[in-house]
């Protein structure tokens, strides 16, 4: 993998891939549960609050290096909420000026009363931003005075139906564009997740393609099935292309427009790519791919199911659009160009 090589520490890579390997074959605690041995390696090295800062207990990461991190998570298929925890409930925490302890997770809803909150039954604090019409509310929540209902995404990752209680444990009135940053950082969340996701996909077609054996060559030296890979390793390419160009951006900032129409691009080339690498992926395998036995399906679920959290492609599609109409004064070339 050489996502985001320019931007982070070489150390810190080599950090990330050793650690998310483990996941790889490893047993979370329960089937689709959190993988507690690796949430706890993740709070022991600090990479838990990769991007918080240090007065707020933080490691001080820049957001390529949480992009990296999640790369590494997804290219893994972790179980542990890395993403929810340190780029989305962290980041609300210090807006609220709160302190938060153990597994912090996070959504947003437009009521004050539910939710869907993703690893809600593992997390010790739920971070809830509540949106109704002219006003967001941020409320922190303790997630053993909360009626939890299991649920799932389509890869069995824990997406929880939760009945908040009446008085939340904190609760402060914030504007309009911290509920804007809260989807923006979503969709860079999702995007890096499914930059690892695809890569995974692109390294299994490759072995795949090359160890297997029909009329006594390697199915790699059919043109129809190399077409399949190279369709694949392009989105890959894009894709992280696209992430990188949006972390890069957000650097100085979430409310630009620069810096939003890059991470809407990734989120909208992300998602079209899942589709691509899921399809070529399973065409490439065949039959086995299909089966539970094989590890195709932890990748090409997820991908699925990323695609359509925080908003659908389609949605971030329109959102494209909608930055680069309301550009006025700013060329499409320097959205693109601009940073990088």
């Amino acid at each position: 993998m050489n996502f985001l090589n320019a931007d982070v520490d070489a150390e810190l890579l080599t950090l990330f891939r050793e650690i998310f390997a483990k996941a790889q074959h490893g047993s979370p605690t329960e089937p689709n549960g959190l993988d507690r041995t690796l949430w706890s390696t993740l709070q022991e090295t600090g990479l838990s609050r990769l991007t918080g800062s240090e007065a707020a207990g933080g490691s001080a990461g820049t957001v390529a290096d949480g992009a990296a991190m999640l790369h590494a998570a997804g290219y893994s298929a972790a179980r542990v909420p890395v993403g929810e925890h340190d780029l989305l409930a962290g980041w609300l925490a210090e807006t609220a000026d709160v302190t938060i302890s153990g597994l912090a997770t996070a959504a947003s809803t437009d009521s004050h009363r539910s939710a869907v909150i993703p690893w809600a039954r593992f997390a010790d604090t739920a971070m809830v931003l509540a949106s109704t019409p002219g006003s967001h509310e941020l409320m922190v929540f303790d997630t053993s005075g909360c009626d939890i209902t299991a649920g799932a995404n389509l890869a069995g990752e824990p997406r929880d139906a939760v009945s908040l209680p009446a008085v939340p444990v904190h609760a402060v009135t914030v504007g309009p564009e911290v509920a804007d940053e809260f989807w923006f950082r979503t969709a860079l969340l999702k995007s890096a997740l499914i930059a690892g996701g695809l890569a995974r996909v692109l390294d299994m077609c490759i072995e795949h393609v090359t160890t297997r054996v029909q009329f006594g060559k390697p199915i790699a030296a059919l043109q129809a099935v190399q077409h399949l890979v190279v369709d694949i390793a392009a989105q890959v390419r894009l894709t992280e292309a696209a992430v990188e160009h949006a972390a890069r951006q957000v650097a100085n900032g979430w409310s630009a427009q620069p810096a939003r129409f890059a991470v809407a691009t990734a989120r909208s080339v992300a998602g079209h790519a899942a589709t691509v690498a899921v399809r070529n992926g399973h065409q490439v395998h065949g039959a086995i791919g299909t089966t539970t036995e094989h590890r195709l399906h932890e990748f090409t679920t997820r991908l699925l199911a990323w695609r359509g959290e925080g908003g659908s492609t389609a949605e971030w599609d329109g959102k494209v659009d909608d930055l680069v109409s309301a550009g006025v004064g700013v060329r499409l070339w320097d959205l693109i160009t601009e940073g990088g």
